[in-house]
């Protein structure tokens, strides 16, 4: 399975491990990678490159086999890419975005905010009422904030979220690579089929010349 290159970097970002993406495309299309190719590819020291695969190892964002070198006596560790796990955090953090915005939303809804003019703070009724409609920062008056548009912008987040959510549940969402793949094994298959209808022709053709021949006798 291939996953594209954004959405490795929008489960990097989400899991704050940003600073091992250029681990990942190293590795991304290959199997069983030992960590000193890795170090040797990347410029680094052997010790950065363990430790930014362990980070991703706690997330199973790759998987690794050990084996002993013979001639040396220790474990050299091989290490791959694991694609599934990338698209399953991916959905996974998207529902969480989601419920978040959706908590937020209602929060919106319900509740009247106040500013303060300096932008110190934003406050809920209850708190501006605690502080005696006062920022607790700077002390002056603050005023009750309009969030028409913040509603609206969390309503249109959220779509566009369960939108995608959406289409990954009913296994739209594919990637390129995985669609030129579907196509060119499609357009094999057809061929195949034709090449066997064109052959079985030919043969009943035949067929059909010998048995004039033997009529004729």
């Amino acid at each position: 399975m291939n996953v594209s290159n954004e959405i490795i970097k929008d489960v990097a970002g989400m899991l704050s491990v940003e600073d091992t993406l250029n681990i990942i495309f190293n590795i991304k299309d290959k199997v069983n990678v030992s960590e000193f190719k890795i170090a040797e590819d990347l410029h680094l020291e052997i010790r950065d490159i363990r430790k930014k695969l362990y980070r991703l190892l706690e997330n199973n964002l790759v998987t690794f086999k050990r084996k002993k070198d013979k001639k040396k006596g220790w474990y050299i560790y091989y290490w791959t890419f694991n694609p599934v796990q990338a698209k399953f955090l991916y959905t996974q953090l998207r529902e969480k975005k989601l419920k978040i915005l959706q908590e937020r939303l209602e929060r919106e809804k319900n509740n009247q905010f106040f500013i303060c003019p300096n932008a110190c703070v934003r406050l809920d009724f209850e708190k501006a009422f605690e502080f005696d409609f006062k920022c607790p920062e700077c002390g002056s008056s603050v005023k009750e904030h309009n969030n028409e548009s913040t509603i609206r912008n969390l309503e249109e987040e959220i779509e566009r979220l369960k939108r995608e959510l959406a289409e990954i549940r009913e296994n739209k969402f594919k990637l390129p690579k995985e669609k030129t793949k579907q196509k060119m094994i499609t357009k094999k298959t057809k061929k195949s089929r034709e090449e066997k209808k064109k052959t079985k022709k030919e043969k009943k053709q035949i067929e059909n010349v010998k048995i004039k021949k033997r009529k004729k006798r």
